[in-house]
């Protein structure tokens, strides 16, 4: 929506600026699994605060592509990439962390909490922001003003989550290593 109306871009070009985000959101998932296979899962603490912090950087500048430059599709293209990559590196991460924290047996409960977390959020998140966006319409304050007050409400939970990973990097760091169950049942 802010690439086709804020923009003036055609939603086939759109679709693919945000297809860019996608991709690198899968680069980005592949990567975290390669370095959780070599590190054994010991980076994971700094995986997700890294990728949080690539996720805060990228919706910035998605904010200065839209509506403080007019540098055009290069800089949209970058800001989806970065955005994309940040989610990437972040959110597998997470689950993994989670499902390292589960009781044994309760794996699945686990594995169903994270689901339907992830859909809850996405759906809260659409509703959210279909209603600061219609709000702005309605208000006639303009979709740009819409767009930027979805963008800024994505930016805090962004940020609260930043915060948050502080909190997770402490708990994976109290957790004994996964091997060590396995050495305990032996």
């Amino acid at each position: 929506l802010a690439l086709t109306e804020v923009k003036g871009l055609s939603a086939d070009l759109a679709g693919l600026l945000v297809a860019a985000g996608s991709l690198s959101w899968s680069a980005a998932a592949w990567l975290q699994s390669r370095l959780d296979a070599r590190d054994q899962g010991r980076g994971r603490k700094h995986r997700v605060m890294l990728g949080i912090g690539i996720m805060i950087a990228g919706i910035i500048l998605v904010m200065l592509a839209l509506f403080l430059t007019d540098r055009g599709i290069t800089f949209i293209l970058i800001s989806q990439i970065i955005t994309g990559f940040g989610v990437g590196l972040a959110n597998p991460t997470t689950a993994v962390i989670a499902l390292q924290h589960a009781e044994p047996g309760k794996e699945g409960n686990m594995s169903a909490n994270l689901q339907f977390v992830d859909s809850f959020y996405v759906a809260v998140s659409i509703g959210i922001s279909g209603a600061l966006i219609a709000l702005a319409d309605t208000l006639e304050w303009g979709i740009s003003t819409g767009v930027l007050m979805v963008l800024a409400l994505q930016l805090l939970f962004v940020l609260l989550s930043f915060l948050a990973s502080l909190r997770i990097t402490a708990l994976v760091q109290q957790a004994p290593h996964p091997i060590s169950h396995a050495e305990d049942k032996l």
